[in-house]
């Protein structure tokens, strides 16, 4: 019996659709044999994903990765960590609905997710600074309202890279080191601009800059 998840943050790593295999250059042993299938609710209602094991798959003759004909250019790099920042920020924010709906292992899948692309957000933009291709701004203080309606401040750090902004949380002791530059809301999870490139692509540019597979999972 074909397995089945109700969302995407119940889909082990090595479980692709299609479309996703197809970017990867693989394509499904058997196409009319899926592994599983996932359950996804938006704003049309549920749609089906068929998904197949990476690890059985069949590589695309003569599939010559996207990737490779993307220049490793500051602009690039920038949309692309702007594409994995707006995925870190949706998982986000499916992670609070399944704790508010009591869906705790989903929310705790969706936790280390996020984790891991926050993660490799720190480590690019670390590398950009280093390099002089990121500038540093000032700081932004926001106000943050937990599920028990606990509230704290969070002060973050304002980066830019090329025409692109991004916040990094800030040491406490390193805050005053900087301009204050006000308070902000929580930062949505929506793109505000069009991107050339999808999330895996920004993934594998960001770790061809990084030259280490810093998520594993999402190959």
């Amino acid at each position: 019996m074909m397995v089945q998840y109700k969302g995407w943050s119940d889909v082990p790593g090595h479980l692709k659709t299609r479309t996703t295999l197809e970017r990867l250059g693989l394509i499904p042993r058997f196409h009319d044999s899926p592994d599983a299938i996932v359950d996804v609710f938006n704003k049309n209602g549920y749609k089906k994903y068929y998904l197949y094991d990476i690890n059985q798959c069949l590589p695309i003759e003569n599939y010559t990765p996207r990737i490779d004909r993307i220049e490793m250019t500051t602009e690039n790099l920038a949309e692309a960590l702007y594409v994995v920042n707006k995925s870190a920020k949706r998982i986000r924010d499916s992670k609070r609905d399944d704790y508010f709906t009591g869906q705790h292992n989903r929310a705790k899948k969706s936790k280390l997710k996020e984790q891991e692309l926050y993660h490799l957000k720190e480590k690019i933009l670390s590398k950009m600074l280093e390099e002089n291709r990121a500038e540093i701004l000032g700081v932004h203080k926001q106000l943050v309202t937990n599920k028990s309606e606990y509230e704290w401040e969070n002060y973050l750090l304002l980066i830019t890279v090329d025409d692109f902004s991004f916040h990094r949380p800030i040491k406490p002791k390193d805050i005053h080191k900087h301009p204050y530059l006000g308070e902000i809301e929580l930062i949505t999870a929506e793109k505000d601009r069009k991107t050339r490139l999808n999330f895996y692509e920004a993934v594998q540019l960001l770790e061809k800059y990084l030259d280490t597979p810093a998520l594993e999972k999402y190959k």
